[in-house]
Formats: structure tokens, sequence, C-alpha cells
């Protein structure tokens, strides 16, 4: 799946890659993730690596990568997805347009161009609204799912507003197109998640979601990192 990302990066023109500060954490991967040195020579790029192995911990890893942009919007993705040139174009068209407050939840565009709203979890966002959120809930880390769930109803209850954009989309991929595209490697029973999520969603029903998430913020980055590059 990185090969495909490394192919639409280099498809990018210069005005594109001198824009773009590329984020990736290596979320404890075995082998560790290599940036190859031409993608690093076209364009800025961090990574980081999570040091401790834990399951399920993407949460965290998008914590960690939003802690270290340093640019004042951030797309966040998952490793199945890629942003065409096309995309990439419109998007940094828009950015400056993006007032603080405002977020968009980008499309899934399948292979067959299929056009999908499902995914609670890709979203152009000012990273100051991220932080002032307060991120993921890395409670969930060490389970599959729910945490992007939260997340979507943390930015409903602090009153984030969701533009609609049909133009902004990310490709994605599934296993079909690309054998690694899915992680098949660890359980992905949701069930443990869903019940602390259950739990989490009375308590913020019973206070206001925007009153108890500000109440509760989570200590984010709980694991050891180190910077590769």
């Amino acid at each position: 799946m990185l090969e495909k990302w490394w192919e639409t990066l280099r498809s990018y023109d210069d005005a594109l890659l001198d824009a773009i500060e590329l984020v990736l954490v290596d979320d404890h991967g075995d082998p560790p993730v290599v940036i190859p040195h031409d993608i690093q020579a076209m364009m800025s790029c961090q990574l980081l690596r999570v040091t401790k192995q834990i399951e399920w911990n993407q949460m965290g890893a998008r914590n960690l990568g939003v802690q270290e942009a340093k640019a004042p919007w951030v797309l966040m993705l998952d490793p199945d997805m890629v942003v065409e040139p096309k995309v990439a174009k419109r998007l940094l068209a828009f950015m400056p347009k993006l007032r603080q407050g405002n977020l968009v939840k980008l499309l899934l565009r399948y292979t067959n161009d299929v056009l999908d709203n499902s995914s609670p979890n890709i979203y152009l966002i000012h990273r100051a609204d991220f932080m002032r959120v307060g991120g993921y809930d890395e409670d969930y880390a060490g389970h599959k799912g729910w945490s992007d769930v939260q997340f979507l109803h943390t930015l409903t209850g602090f009153k984030m507003k969701f533009l609609k954009r049909t133009d902004l989309w990310v490709r994605y991929y599934r296993p079909r197109d690309i054998e690694d595209a899915t992680v098949n490697t660890l359980d992905r029973s949701v069930a443990h998640n869903r019940s602390m999520h259950i739990k989490k969603m009375g308590w913020a029903r019973k206070f206001g979601w925007a009153k108890w998430a500000a109440a509760n913020k989570q200590k984010l980055i709980r694991f050891p990192w180190e910077r590769v590059l």
C-alpha cells in the first residue's frame, strides 16, 4: 500500500510538492517504514515511529502526527487511501478559505469511481481545532474500532461546522485492489471498544457531549516514540 503512495507522490508537480508536508507515523510496523530517498528529496517529510507495540493504536498515531505537524491545516488519512494530484490541487486552493470552526469530511472514491460518505475518519481540519477538541481518545488503543466514531461525535459536540464538498475525495483501496490495504493480522473484533463507546456515550448524553468532552480531555501520546526523519 505504501508503494501506491510513493507512486502517487511521484506524480505530483513541483508546486504541489513544495506546498505539502508529509507526516508519516509508523505504528511500530515490522519491518520499520522507510521513506524512499527520492521522496525525501522531493518534499518536506517527517517520519515518526512508535517504539512500543500497541495493537490498533491508530488513534494515538493520528494524535502524534497532528501534534508534530507544522502547517495550520492537516489532512488526516488512513493508510488505504491516497490523494491523487487533481484533488491535492483542489485541497490546496481551498485551505486558505477554511476558517477555524469549520472542517471538511472527505468522501471515499473506490477504484470503480463510486463515491461513498461512510468513513468517519478523513478530515481536512485546522490543527488548532483538532487540539482544541482534544484529539482522539486513546482509551480505545489495544482493540479495533470506535475511536473514529467518538471523534466524530466530539467534533459535533464542539459545534464544529461540517462543510460539504463533493469534489474533495480520497482514492480508497480495498484488499481486492491491493492485498495489504487492510490490516488482517490482528484481532478485528470491535466488541470491546463498542461496549466502551456505549458507556462513554451514556455519560455524554447525561452531561452534554461538549461539556463532558471538555471536562474529560485525555492525555495525548501515552506511548514512547522517536523521530526517524
